[in-house]
């Protein structure tokens, strides 16, 4: 049975996908920390225009009069008096800009407490796994036992069988010498009738057991299962119910799991009351235009 029971540990779908669910939650942890590190990005802009709305540069109408006066002052044409007014593209043509950021958060409240909430969501999902691990060991015995009484009864039928053919031996013989009348020979053969009716119940209802209990394992529907010669349950030591309840109060992973529930939204409602709060951080960005 225990051999079982670690199969099903190692085996059982429900319980390898609450496993996955941890990986995954442990993954949301270390990307939550992340936040904390600075991240660096890579970023370059190329820019081609054509057309649109342009910027009128009064460059002739400014400086061709300071020009002129400056001849004039002069006596010589050191100046050009000529230069055209210019019309600039709004946006850039040809341009690129090519730069390197890196960011460093320094104070901000919302990555803290979205990874204490995360952290403690490990918590619950371990007590989760410890949950099902005891209900899949609790369905595993259960199987397992009922599978055992199935083959109790089926042998007691196969006693009672014996009995039964004896006894219809034995009052045909009655009937034969005139020492009884043949009812008591259709009584026996209806006793047989019935037996063999439950005997088939038995067998459906052992069969459903096994898949069940291979089901739990995941493996083959139609697997024997091994039985331990000379079991016992009446072996099992006594149970106190209230030091049994006082027991679970105080360990059973279902609980932990919600006292472990309750933490992580205590501090989710914290994050939520701490997003008004201004955050601070730190950029530099390096690189070159043209």
């Amino acid at each position: 049975l225990d051999q079982y029971i670690e199969q099903a540990f190692s085996s059982n779908l429900n319980l390898i996908k609450e496993q996955i669910s941890l990986s995954q939650q442990q993954s949301r942890v270390d990307e939550a920390y992340g936040n904390f590190l600075p991240s660096v990005g890579f970023k370059a802009d190329y820019l081609l225009a054509a057309g649109g709305r342009t910027i009128a540069v009064p460059v002739g109408d400014l400086v061709n009069p300071i020009y002129g006066a400056l001849n004039q002052i002069t006596g010589e044409e050191q100046f050009p008096t000529n230069l055209a007014n210019l019309d600039e593209q709004f946006l850039p043509n040809d341009f690129h800009d090519t730069r390197l950021v890196i960011n460093q958060p320094l104070f901000n409240t919302s990555i803290y407490y979205n990874h204490k909430a995360q952290e403690q969501l490990i918590s619950v999902q371990e007590a989760k796994i410890a949950a099902y691990k005891v209900e899949l060991k609790n369905e595993v015995k259960q199987a397992y036992f009922n599978y055992l009484k199935t083959e109790q009864v089926l042998a007691i039928y196969d006693s009672t069988q014996l009995l039964l053919n004896e006894l219809l031996r034995t009052n045909r013989k009655l009937v034969k010498y005139d020492k009884a009348t043949e009812d008591i020979i259709y009584s026996v053969e209806y006793e047989l009738q019935k037996l063999e009716s439950d005997r088939a119940a038995i067998l459906q209802q052992r069969i459903t057991v096994q898949t069940y209990f291979n089901t739990l394992l995941n493996r083959d529907l139609n697997e024997a299962i091994i039985t331990e010669p000379n079991f016992d349950i009446a072996s099992f030591p006594a149970i106190n119910p209230q030091n049994m309840i006082a027991s679970a109060l105080q360990a059973r992973p279902e609980i932990k799991q919600i006292e472990r529930g309750i933490l992580a939204s205590k501090t989710v409602e914290e994050l939520q009351r701490r997003t008004n709060l201004p955050t601070l951080g730190l950029q530099v960005q390096a690189g070159f235009q043209g």
